[in-house]
């Protein structure tokens, strides 16, 4: 029986960038950065591939949750909702090509140690 990838899921969330040109937000097209994960199917997840994604996970979550608290912050201060919509939507797309980075780095790395 053939293992699913469920990390190839992630390059479902790239729909939300067809958003920017209904709602003329330009931010929204910064989810167009997870058109990678779907090459992710046809990788078999084993061990050392789910360690990959947790060492990747934790420095796009410190960044994502740095940059919400200063959109909230920012919003706060200024009580523009554009700005909060527009950092959000900065802060997820951000840790998703962090991650992506990370990951592609962490990977890259691994096979010039086997080769």
């Amino acid at each position: 029986m053939k293992k699913i990838n469920y990390f190839g899921f992630l390059g479902f969330t790239s729909i939300l960038g067809l958003l920017g040109f209904y709602t003329n937000n330009k931010s929204m097209f910064l989810y167009f950065c997870f058109l990678p994960y779907f090459m992710y199917f046809k990788v078999i997840p084993d061990e050392s591939f789910k360690e990959n994604v947790r060492k990747s996970a934790t420095i796009a979550y410190i960044i994502s949750f740095v940059i919400s608290c200063i959109s909230i912050g920012l919003y706060e201060i200024y009580n523009n909702p554009s700005i909060a919509i527009a950092g959000l939507n900065f802060s997820f797309s951000i840790s998703g090509i962090l991650f992506l980075i990370k990951f592609l780095a962490i990977e890259s790395k691994e096979k010039k140690g086997l080769e």
